[in-house]
């Protein structure tokens, strides 16, 4: 079952972020609030994962996957500003089929759960659910991004 934990509450979180990004592949969706533009699943290297730690560190709002208390992506971190947040860094288990659909929206779920005074996430890329009964998707072809907003917000 994947849990997103809080690596602020779990000491020993980013030494099994690091064991985690170390033994498996993965696709750095998102870095610095902005999609990557070469989404490769690969294995990162050292340089890669501590650049991926320290980034993700400068964030307070940061939640690290984990199934089974083993590292597993989606790895995020949001920019809180007010009632509004950005996604800044992703990273996913790959970018194939729905996966970042899939993705993106676990991460609305639980943001916007745990965060009840968080009215918008603006996602740095294109994030089309039709017919969803919690949020409400305002695409920006042109930014090429999405802000999804709580239904009962609008």
């Amino acid at each position: 079952m994947y849990i997103p934990i809080d690596p602020i509450r779990d000491i020993k979180a980013w030494d099994n972020l690091k064991q985690g990004l170390n033994n498996s592949s993965v696709c750095w969706v998102v870095s610095n609030g902005v999609l990557v533009k070469n989404l490769d699943t690969k294995m990162l290297s050292e340089a890669e994962i501590d650049g991926l730690v320290n980034q993700l560190k400068h964030y307070s709002y940061i939640r690290l996957g984990t199934s089974r208390s083993e590292s597993m992506p989606a790895h995020f971190a949001i920019d809180l500003n007010g009632k509004s947040g950005i996604l800044k860094e992703y990273v996913a288990l790959s970018s194939e089929g729905s996966r970042l659909k899939n993705d993106a929206m676990l991460i609305a779920q639980f943001v916007f759960f745990e965060i009840k005074q968080l009215e918008s996430l603006t996602i740095p890329f294109v994030v089309d659910f039709k017919d969803d009964v919690e949020f409400i998707f305002h695409i920006d072809s042109d930014l090429k991004q999405t802000e999804i907003t709580r239904k009962n917000n609008k």
